[in-house]
């Protein structure tokens, strides 16, 4: 893969392993071999989603959609979590569709971040499939596109995952954090494909109402935290190597593995494990908007 070259370009020393995110088997599999190699891991981004055809009904798709992107995603979490080395970042790749905005008003109750777990989750994202395939979804209030409620999924997951740590993380200087990298290109049968501007309309970096040292930002809204950024510059795009490097180990340790699992053919997605070389760490290029 082109960033597995780029970081050899580097001086680095990358390992590509493949694993499929809709397989619990290969997801426990890849984390113990990175836990017999490492003893732990460093970077964890979780990018890996499956594409919406314009050509299928959201019925027949919306299963394997949610099962990759969502599903995958707390498989990835649940495997990795006890693997997190102090330092670690945590990074689920997602979208400003990610917020509560995205949804009527009456499914708001179904992501309660502050009390539900990662196992309520599943079963709300569960029952939205259903909702789908039996032709609820439009009655119960959902959009009619499906990528939004598992955006907003995926956004709730970290926030779940970052209340759960919220003391360790703190302690041990752990970051759970949501990214919107923007809009490369509008994904095919999105309302969206064919407008030109609505790139234009996005910043083209986010994080999504998380922040360093204590992801769950106790006595702080997520309101506060999108006022306090909107006086805040926008950090400048940085190359794919150095996003590739995102939060990487302190420049004082030994760099330790790296995980990142990127999209790929149906639900089979490439991790690439970043080993034997130290590296200062990346500046965090994301912004936080509202959950809300």
């Amino acid at each position: 893969m082109q960033a597995v070259g780029d970081l050899q370009a580097e001086g680095l020393s990358p390992r590509l392993e493949l694993l499929d995110v809709r397989d619990d088997t290969s997801v426990k599999a890849l984390a113990d071999t990175i836990a017999e190699r490492h003893g732990g891991v460093d970077i964890v981004i979780s990018n890996a989603a499956a594409r919406i055809s314009r050509e299928i009904p959201s019925e027949q798709q919306v299963r394997t959609f949610v099962d990759t992107n969502n599903h995958g995603m707390l498989r990835v979490i649940r495997a990795f979590r006890p693997l997190l080395n102090d330092g670690a970042r945590f990074i689920v790749v997602a979208s400003s569709f990610g917020t509560l905005g995205s949804l009527d008003p009456r499914l708001h109750p179904r992501f309660d971040v502050a009390h539900m777990s990662l196992a309520d989750l599943a079963k709300v994202m569960n029952d939205y499939v259903e909702a789908v395939e039996t032709g609820r979804a439009a009655a119960e209030g959902w959009p009619g596109w499906i990528n939004p409620p598992s955006k907003v999924g995926q956004v709730a997951a970290v926030k779940v995952l970052a209340r759960e740590l919220a003391g360790e993380a703190a302690r041990r200087d752990i970051l759970v954090n949501a990214a919107c990298p923007g809009l490369s290109p509008p994904v095919p049968a999105s309302p969206m494909a064919n407008s030109s501007s609505t790139a234009r309309s996005f910043p083209s970096r986010r994080r999504l109402g998380l922040a360093p040292g204590n992801p769950s930002q106790p006595g702080r809204t997520d309101r506060q935290l999108a006022a306090r950024e909107r006086l805040t510059p926008p950090t400048p795009p940085q190359s794919a190597a150095q996003n590739h490097r995102l939060g990487a180990a302190p420049k004082t340790t030994r760099l330790r593995p790296a995980v990142r699992c990127f999209p790929g053919h149906s639900a089979t997605s490439s991790a690439s494990v970043i080993n034997g070389k130290s590296a200062k760490r990346a500046s965090n290029p994301f912004r936080p908007i509202s959950f809300a």
